[in-house]
C-alpha cells in the first residue's frame, strides 16, 4: 500500500505543478494583452482550463498570480541575456578588442529573446507593457528580476570607460531596453514613417547592428569584425554566421 500512496501523492504533485503553470501562462497572455486591470481571475481560470479556485489554492490573488507571470516572464531571458557577461574572464574583460564582442552578443542575446520567445510569446509582450505602464508588480519586481541585466551593462561600460560617471554608465545601460520599446510601443507609427506594411527581417537586423555599434564606439572600444564597416559596399558587413532569421 505504501508505494502506491507515494505514486499516488507523486502524480498529485505533478498535477498541481501542471494547474500552476497552466495558470500562470494564460494569465501572462491574458495581462500581455489587456493589462492587469482589464483581465478577470475568471477569464484566466477559463483560458487555463482549470477551476477557478486553483488561482487561489496557488497563488491566493490575482495581484499574486500577476507578480509569478512577470517572475516567469523575465527568468529565462534575464539568464540568457547575462550568459556572455558571466562567462567573461578577467582577461578578456580587460582585452578591448574582446570586450566590444561581448557588449555585441550581449545585445544580440538581449533582442533575440526579445524577438524569438520560443513557445511563449507573451514574455516579451508583458515585459514591454511592464515598461511602457508598470503595474505594483513591477515597481516591487525593478530590483528582483530587473538591476542584474542593467548592472551587468553597466559593469561592461565601466571595463571599458572606468572614469565614466554613473549617469553615463546607466544611460549607455538602458539604450537596449529603450529601443526594444520603441520597436514595441511605436510599431504601428515606425510602419507609417517607413512607409512599409511590416519590419523587414534587414530592418531589425540594421536596428541591432547600429546599437550595437552605437555602444560599442560610446565606450570608446574597437568594433567587432561584423559591425566594420566595408570599403566597397559602404554599409555594415553581416559578418561571419549572420543568416537571415524568421520573426514570430
Amino acid at each position: 500500500m505504501a508505494p502506491e500512496r507515494f505514486r499516488m501523492r507523486r502524480v498529485k504533485a505533478v498535477e498541481s505543478h501542471g494547474s500552476r503553470l497552466a495558470l500562470i501562462r494564460a494569465a501572462g497572455e491574458l495581462f500581455a494583452e489587456r493589462g492587469f486591470e482589464a483581465v478577470s481571475t475568471r477569464d484566466i481560470a477559463d483560458k487555463a482550463g482549470v477551476n477557478l479556485g486553483l488561482i487561489h489554492y496557488h497563488f491566493g490573488s490575482k495581484q499574486h498570480l500577476h507578480t509569478a507571470a512577470l517572475r516567469h516572464a523575465a527568468a529565462r531571458g534575464s539568464q540568457e541575456r547575462l550568459r556572455e557577461v558571466n562567462r567573461a574572464t578577467p582577461e578578456q574583460m580587460s582585452d578591448p578588442k574582446k570586450l566590444s564582442e561581448i557588449i555585441y552578443r550581449t545585445i544580440e542575446a538581449w533582442f533575440d529573446e526579445l524577438l524569438h520567445p520560443g513557445d511563449e510569446p507573451w514574455r516579451a509582450r508583458l515585459i514591454l507593457r511592464e515598461f511602457a505602464d508598470p503595474s505594483p508588480a513591477f515597481r516591487a519586481l525593478v530590483g528582483e528580476i530587473f538591476h542584474a541585466d542593467v548592472e551587468a551593462l553597466v559593469s561592461l561600460y565601466r571595463c571599458a570607460r572606468p572614469h565614466g560617471s554613473d549617469d553615463e554608465a546607466r544611460a549607455w545601460a538602458f539604450m537596449p531596453a529603450a529601443h526594444a520599446l520603441l520597436l514595441h510601443q511605436a510599431r504601428q507609427a515606425l510602419l507609417v514613417l517607413l512607409g512599409r506594411r511590416e519590419l523587414s527581417d534587414d530592418f531589425i537586423d540594421s536596428v541591432i547592428r547600429t546599437l550595437a555599434l552605437a555602444m560599442i564606439l560610446l565606450a570608446g572600444l574597437p568594433l567587432p569584425k561584423e559591425l566594420q564597416y566595408t570599403r566597397d559596399e559602404g554599409h555594415i558587413s553581416r559578418g561571419r554566421g549572420q543568416a537571415t532569421r524568421s520573426r514570430a
